[in-house]
């Protein structure tokens, strides 16, 4: 279609938290439904589904104690803005984001997420996994390393 280069238009998903992670609003609707589509994330597809579900419930606990003491410090006014670069991939496609969290003035807290880049790639997971399949796997997009949730080590 007419759509502008991912360079050009740096698509932007905001959304709010407060500081124990619980999702309070979708800032962005459109492109929260639109990011959900392409990410593959058919469970998280409904904006209005996600708010009063708590972020930190989707971590490891390694993950949780990291993310909630980071929530906790730019809730709490000890940390300015926080951002860092992430990457959220579908089977067939790489994406890059930055993540920038700011206080808001009633303390809650706003998530910016801006898409850096895409490009195409083999499509992995393919194969091999149903719908109903009970052996899920866990992924971890940092250290690229696999963990079925039978709790077998990474």
């Amino acid at each position: 279609g007419n759509s502008l280069p991912i360079w050009l238009s740096r698509p932007e998903i905001r959304y709010h938290v407060n500081g124990s992670g619980e999702i309070l609003g979708i800032d962005t609707p459109d492109m929260w439904e639109k990011s959900a589509v392409k990410g593959e994330g058919d469970e998280i597809r409904d904006p209005h589904s996600v708010v009063g579900s708590n972020l930190l419930d989707t971590m490891s606990p390694f993950y949780k104690t990291l993310f909630g003491g980071i929530l906790r410090r730019v809730s709490e006014g000890k940390s300015g803005v926080v951002s860092w670069r992430y990457c959220a991939d579908s089977p067939g496609v790489c994406r890059h984001f930055m993540l920038t969290i700011t206080r808001l003035p009633d303390g809650s807290l706003q998530f910016s997420s801006t898409q850096l880049d895409e490009h195409l790639r083999a499509p992995v997971f393919e194969h091999g996994f149903e719908d109903n399949d009970s052996a899920s796997v866990e992924i971890c997009g940092w250290c690229q390393k696999l963990r079925h949730r039978d709790g077998s080590k990474w």
